[in-house]
């Protein structure tokens, strides 16, 4: 199966974080292509550091609930928690979504794509159309990749969602954190 992700962090030593989750995902899944990585300001809540956000095509025998279960555990070993503090798109150390699945690695009809919901797993994401620190990373590695609801390519989709803040600022492998002022 094809999966694609979405990556993102603000909190800590962001560009380190992402490649640590990367390394993380390697060890389950064949990572096909790689974003840059884009730096974007918060969506949902705006007092909160900026977010460093990138974009995957792997490969995998995991199946979607698997893929999640990697996902969340992830997540938890690089200290993210989901306790009584927790705040709905607030501040993280690492965020890792599944944007959508295939059974082929460029899906061009609507049965190509796996579709799944449930209580804890829809894909394709539901949000990713409005959201261009999603949309511009999957843009690059994808470009006339069609969303299977939408019917339109995340070229348009991220054509469509002009956000100015979002913008790739260089490759995972050679960027660094700027130092603190």
């Amino acid at each position: 199966m094809y999966i694609y992700l979405s990556l993102g962090s603000n909190l800590g030593n962001r560009p380190q974080n992402l490649r640590e989750a990367v390394s993380r995902i390697e060890c389950y899944c064949a990572i096909l292509q790689m974003s840059h990585v884009y730096e974007s300001n918060p969506m949902y809540l705006p007092n909160q550091p900026t977010f460093l956000n990138m974009a995957l095509t792997c490969k995998t025998s995991l199946s979607l609930p698997d893929i999640l279960a990697l996902a969340k555990s992830i997540e938890h070993a690089m200290g993210r928690t989901f306790d009584i503090n927790y705040i709905h798109n607030g501040p993280r150390i690492i965020d890792i979504d599944i944007l959508f699945a295939s059974h082929i690695e460029i899906p061009l009809k609507t049965e190509d794509y796996i579709t799944l919901t449930t209580p804890t797993l829809i894909v394709p994401h539901l949000r990713l159309t409005e959201r261009a620190f999603v949309l511009y990373p999957m843009r690059e590695i994808q470009p006339g990749f069609i969303h299977p609801f939408a019917q339109r390519t995340i070229q348009d989709l991220a054509d469509a969602v002009h956000d100015p803040s979002c913008h790739p600022i260089g490759d995972l492998n050679t960027l660094r954190e700027p130092a603190a002022l």
